[in-house]
């Protein structure tokens, strides 16, 4: 990553992690700026992953002029993303916030199949509402990454990250969205990696939908009620599918909904193997074989969503990736 520093001068790396810090940051070079969180440092709701950077945010003095890129630990961007931010932030004036694409194919791709089966739907919403969002209607009510998101100085100290939810950028998002902050497309592209088994992505999905609750307000819930119904949707419709009655607008309706969103899946499925430059082959095997299955492993996701309304998450589980 320090050759990105040579793009532009105005370019500054900043690492933000918790006290006590790990040894592997003493060989840590001396063009990244460590912001170690402290143990006494405890704002009035954040805790976790919201609480360093509300650290960062009060200790390093944003001014409104000022912009942050987010990423988590694993991602992988190159000098394409970072021109890409550069001509949004100068370009792009009437926003104040700015997304992009975000692909899973970063490390030991397809090595653990049924995680990158169940990151295939993450992916293709990248290219459905998390594209909608920044591209056609500029606002950030229907959800935001919390990865690859370019933040200005001027959203960051209006809004803060002092939120008792673990689902800090959806968060962001809605108070943004109050706030009538616009967000912008970034025409680029990182790479991220999925969890290394499925129950690693089973726990990162739980802590997802267990911080949904803590972001008070209407569009939280509707955001909740979003999720519920795209991932229990489908298993309860076949499952009364002979006890229910529609009218045939309906069930044309529903026709499109799947096929839409069948082919949505083979879509994202075959951008990540061509963008991982596999061999025609296995692009082809994981578009028929694979991305169909999906479709069910989002099924899974509800089971999940039924779990964490069972039993809510305790604390805030750092998934292995």
């Amino acid at each position: 990553m320090l050759p990105l520093l040579t793009i532009d001068s105005r370019v500054k790396i900043v690492l933000i992690t918790d006290e006590p810090k790990h040894k592997l940051f003493a060989t840590l070079s001396s063009s990244v700026k460590l912001v170690t969180t402290p143990r006494s440092y405890t704002p009035k709701h954040a805790k976790y992953k919201a609480r360093a950077l509300e650290y960062f945010r009060t200790s390093s003095k944003l001014e409104s002029t000022d912009w942050v890129l987010h990423l988590d630990e694993e991602t992988v961007i190159d000098a394409h993303t970072i021109k890409a931010c550069i001509k949004f932030i100068e370009e792009e004036k009437q926003y104040h916030l700015g997304q992009g694409i975000i692909l899973y194919n970063a490390h030991r791709f397809w090595e653990a199949r049924l995680p990158t089966i169940a990151d295939i739907p993450r992916a293709r919403d990248d290219y459905g509402k998390f594209f909608i969002g920044p591209s056609w209607v500029h606002s950030p009510f229907l959800g935001l990454h919390g990865s690859f998101l370019l933040i200005s100085g001027e959203v960051q100290n209006e809004i803060g990250w002092d939120t008792r939810s673990e689902a800090e950028d959806m968060w962001l998002g809605i108070e943004a969205w109050k706030k009538n902050y616009k967000i912008g497309w970034i025409p680029s592209i990182v790479r991220e990696q999925s969890p290394h088994s499925i129950v690693e992505s089973w726990r990162q999905r739980s802590r997802w939908f267990g911080g949904m609750p803590k972001a008070k307000g209407l569009q939280a819930r509707l955001n909740m009620t979003l999720w519920i119904l795209e991932t229990c949707g489908g298993p309860i419709l076949i499952a009364l599918w002979r006890h229910l009655t529609f009218p045939p607008w309906m069930y044309y309706l529903l026709i499109v909904t799947n096929v839409t969103d069948f082919w949505s899946m083979i879509y994202a499925c075959l951008v990540q193997d061509v963008d991982s430059q596999l061999g025609l082959s296995t692009i082809l095997f994981h578009a028929i074989f694979y991305a169909p299955f999906a479709l069910i492993c989002k099924w899974f996701e509800g089971l999940v969503i039924l779990y964490t309304i069972l039993r809510p998450p305790q604390g805030f589980y750092i998934v292995a990736k």
